[in-house]
């Protein structure tokens, strides 16, 4: 995380990579403190933005941020003024930081570049090729790019691999090639453009020691099908696997979800629409498909009529379609009702009448139901709706293996939504499948990015030096506890 950050301050491109839990956004806070105190101690004005490639991902990158920043406030690392500072800029839409035009085009290009000293842009995974190509052509030269995102997850729908081609091969913890070791911060002549920039944050800090989510992604990861059936079959306490012909087994997943609905719904009812809003994501099933058996418009259906029909008899009395209890997922962006593809909402009884919850910062808002036109029942969604997204208790339902939707990456994708426990259900066919069937796309970028080296006696580029190593690595030693100063470490 200290070479991450240093990176960021000195290189004019540099990458973060890792999966959940090896702390981008706890490396993303320290980059952006250590700018902000960089700034202040040189004299200069500097302009920062944050943006990723959904308006979803877009508010999950400034309240994971806001967090962090809110810990390092707290641990003493930072004081209010710089707290207060760093979150003040929210992130944005890359087209919204571009300036798109109804056109396809974007205002902002070579003629006309970004203000910006920093761009940091967030789920690189899910940004495709055209869209990365018209940021770094919107880039000011001596302006600086942090690209940050987990380069196994799932892909933009669009063209190109653009995460895992930027890491590129053979990379180890430090972000070169072979044997890990203590990086250089300096351009490595006759090795590639990209040598000494790419940093893979490896060591997992969200779960514990003998976690099985971890160690089953890790497998998952690295395409070791014996391995996962063994990890799987190893009776951990995170993780259980069910095999769609185990009818009890099957049975007792679907209980788990309706009674979690059941609390949801209650909830609801009563008005507690933060109490509500919590139990809907408490537990969810991830479908790799839509329709079908083992589809999520199926599983939608099985768990709605479970708790709608357990549930008291004045809950299953819907005004219309509407009904306190039906979670809500929207599906395409809503500007007037501030609205984007994947936010999530709640139906709850508001006085006299049915209002849909949203979360809103660390606060609530409500709509009218007649405000929201496109979306769908949140009961169940699919894997690559949930990307980004977190669950206590994440279930993961497989088609049979023969479906071409299995990927290596969908499976890694739906392992790493889960926080507290998983439960897979899927044949060990499809999970072999799975785990066997890596996303292959011939962008040409990898080969291009790690095939072309620096021409001896290149100047390496310009940046910060060694003050803005020093300040980046202090950023991560343990806090002075007297609170003096803005930098505080």
């Amino acid at each position: 995380q200290r070479w991450a950050a240093a990176r960021g301050l000195r290189e004019g491109v540099s990458i973060i990579a890792g999966g959940p839990g090896t702390g981008k956004t706890h490396t993303v806070a320290r980059l952006l403190a250590a700018t902000a105190l960089l700034a202040e101690r040189q004299g200069r004005r500097h302009s920062v933005a944050l943006a990723a490639p959904t308006g979803k991902a877009a508010n999950r990158m400034s309240e994971a941020v806001a967090g962090a920043v809110g810990g390092l406030e707290s641990a003493g690392v930072i004081d209010a003024d710089l707290a207060a500072e760093l979150v003040a800029t929210p992130a944005v839409t890359l087209h919204r930081l571009l300036g798109a035009r109804g056109d396809g085009t974007f205002r902002h290009d070579r003629r006309d570049p970004l203000p910006h000293d920093l761009v940091i842009v967030d789920e690189t995974s899910m940004v495709s090729l055209p869209l990365l190509a018209d940021l770094m052509v919107a880039m000011r030269p001596e302006a600086r790019l942090v690209l940050v995102g987990d380069p196994f997850q799932l892909t933009s729908i669009e063209a190109g691999t653009v995460m895992s081609d930027l890491v590129g091969p053979g990379q180890g913890s430090d972000g070169r090639r072979g044997t890990p070791g203590t990086p250089s911060l300096a351009p490595q002549h006759g090795r590639s453009v990209l040598e000494g920039r790419v940093t893979v944050l490896e060591r997992v800090h969200r779960y514990g020691a003998e976690s099985g989510i971890a160690e089953l992604a890790t497998a998952v990861r690295h395409g070791r099908a014996d391995e996962v059936v063994r990890i799987l079959d190893s009776g951990r306490t995170d993780l259980r696997w069910v095999r769609p012909e185990d009818g009890p087994a099957l049975e007792s997943t679907v209980e788990e979800v309706v009674v979690d609905g059941l609390g949801m719904v209650e909830a609801a009812r009563a008005g507690d629409a933060a109490a509500g809003l919590r139990l809907a994501a408490r537990t969810k099933v991830l479908c790799a498909v839509r329709r079908g058996p083992f589809g999520r418009a199926s599983w939608s259906e099985l768990v709605r009529e479970r708790v709608l029909g357990r549930a008291p008899s004045s809950a299953r009395r819907p005004r219309g379609r509407w009904y306190a209890g039906r979670p809500i997922m929207v599906t395409a962006n809503d500007p007037v009702n501030r609205l984007l593809n994947g936010d999530v909402g709640l139906v709850v009884t508001d006085g006299e009448r049915l209002s849909v919850a949203m979360r809103e910062g660390q606060g609530l808002r409500m709509l009218a139901p007649a405000q929201l036109d496109e979306f769908d029942e949140w009961w169940a969604m699919t894997i690559h709706k949930s990307q980004g997204s977190e669950f206590d208790h994440a279930v993961i339902v497989l088609p049979d293996a023969d479906s071409p939707i299995l990927s290596r990456e969908l499976l890694y994708t739906g392992v790493t939504r889960a926080r507290e426990r998983l439960t897979l259900v899927a044949s060990e066919s499809a999970v072999r499948a799975s785990v066997e069937r890596p996303v292959s796309r011939a962008s040409g970028l990898a080969d291009r990015l790690w095939g072309r080296s620096f021409p001896p006696g290149a100047p390496e580029e310009a940046g910060p030096g060694e003050e803005a190593l020093q300040l980046s690595l202090g950023l991560f030693e343990v806090p002075d506890t007297d609170g003096g100063g803005r930098q505080g470490a």
